[in-house]
C-alpha cells in the first residue's frame, strides 16, 4: 500500500459464480511499461474462502486504505469492480476508466481492453482464457489471466495518454465523463423512477428503428437473416468474400469486434447494418424490454 500512494494504480476484480475469485492490484514506480509490480490476492477458491475471516477482513481493509490515500486509479470498465467494492464498503476515486477515455477518443471504435491492447501493447491475444470461469478452471489461470488485465490496462492508460487524440478531448473527460462515475455507480445499485408511458415510446421508436435497419439488410441480402446466429452470420459473410477471424482454439468468429475490424479493411454496408442490427436489437432486450420494479 505505501509503495503505491503516489503513483497511478490498476485495480481489477474477477469474480466467478456470485463471488469474487481475486482482487488484482498493480502499478509501476516508474510509470512506464515494463516496470508494473502486479500482485493477485485470492479471495474465493474452488474448494472455498483462500483465508480465514479476519484476515480476509485485513485484506479488504488494507484496499480500502489505499483507495482512500490514493486518487490515482485506473481501471477498465470500472463501474463493474466499483460495485463490487461498494459490498464490502469501500469506495475509490477515479483517474481514469480506460474504456470511456478511449471511447471518447475513438467513438466509432471498439472500446473492449483486448482492442486497446492490440493498439496500445504488444502483449500476445489472451482474452479468451477468460470466456468463463468454471470450477473446472484451475485458480491459478484466473491468477494469471487478471495479472496480465492490470499489466494490460496500466499500458492501455499510459497508451491513451500519449495517443494525439487525447489532448482534444483530455479536458471533457475530466471534467465531464470521470465526474459522472460515482454519480452512475449510485443510480446503478439504487435505480431510478421510470414512467411506464416513457418505456412504450422507447420501445416505439427502439422498433421502428430495427425494422428499417431488418428491412435494409434483408433488401441488400435478399432473404432473411437472423444476426444473433452466428452461423447465418458466418454463411453471409463468406458469400460476399469476406475471410472469417479466427479465435485462439481455431474457430471463425463474427463478434463485433471481428465484423469491425473487416468494415475497417474493407467499408460494405452489409456489415455496418448487421451491426447496427445487434445494437439495436441489445438496447432492446437489455434496456426496453425489462421488468419494471414498483
Amino acid at each position: 500500500v505505501r509503495a503505491a500512494v503516489g503513483h497511478r494504480w490498476c485495480l481489477d476484480l474477477e469474480t466467478r459464480g456470485r463471488t469474487i475469485s481475486c482482487v488484482g492490484l498493480g502499478f509501476s514506480p516508474y510509470e512506464r511499461k515494463g516496470n508494473e509490480v502486479v500482485l493477485v490476492v485470492p479471495i474465493q477458491t474452488t474448494t472455498g474462502p483462500h483465508y480465514t475471516p479476519s484476515d480476509e477482513h485485513q485484506i479488504w481493509c488494507l484496499i480500502s486504505r489505499l483507495a482512500k490515500e490514493n486518487p490515482l486509479l485506473v481501471g477498465q470498465n470500472l463501474m463493474y469492480d466499483l460495485d463490487w467494492l461498494l459490498t464490502y464498503g469501500i469506495e475509490c476515486n477515479v483517474y481514469m476508466d480506460t474504456m470511456l477515455g478511449f471511447h471518447l477518443m475513438y467513438p466509432e471504435l471498439p472500446k473492449k481492453l483486448e482492442f486497446l491492447t492490440m493498439l496500445y501493447d504488444d502483449i500476445p491475444y489472451y482474452k479468451e482464457e477468460g470466456k468463463t470461469w468454471g470450477k473446472r478452471q484451475p485458480d491459478v489461470s484466473v491468477y494469471h489471466y487478471c495479472a496480465k488485465d492490470v499489466v494490460t490496462t496500466l499500458r492501455a492508460s499510459w497508451g491513451i495518454e500519449a495517443d494525439p487524440r487525447w489532448s482534444t478531448v483530455s479536458a471533457r473527460y475530466f471534467n465531464y465523463t470521470n465526474r459522472l462515475i460515482p454519480i452512475s455507480l449510485e443510480m446503478q445499485k439504487r435505480g431510478f423512477d421510470v414512467a411506464s408511458i416513457d418505456l412504450m415510446s422507447l420501445a416505439q421508436i427502439t422498433e421502428r428503428e430495427l425494422t428499417s435497419i431488418h428491412g435494409d439488410l434483408v433488401g441488400l441480402v435478399g432473404h432473411e437473416v437472423n444476426t444473433a446466429s452466428p452461423k447465418q452470420v458466418h454463411a453471409l459473410l463468406k458469400e460476399r468474400g469476406f475471410k472469417l477471424k479466427l479465435k485462439k482454439g481455431g474457430g471463425e468468429t463474427a463478434d463485433e469486434d471481428a465484423l469491425v475490424e473487416l468494415l475497417i479493411k474493407k467499408p460494405d454496408e452489409i456489415i455496418r447494418l448487421l451491426l447496427a442490427d445487434r445494437k439495436w436489437n441489445k438496447l432492446r432486450s437489455s434496456y426496453i424490454n425489462v421488468e419494471l420494479v414498483q
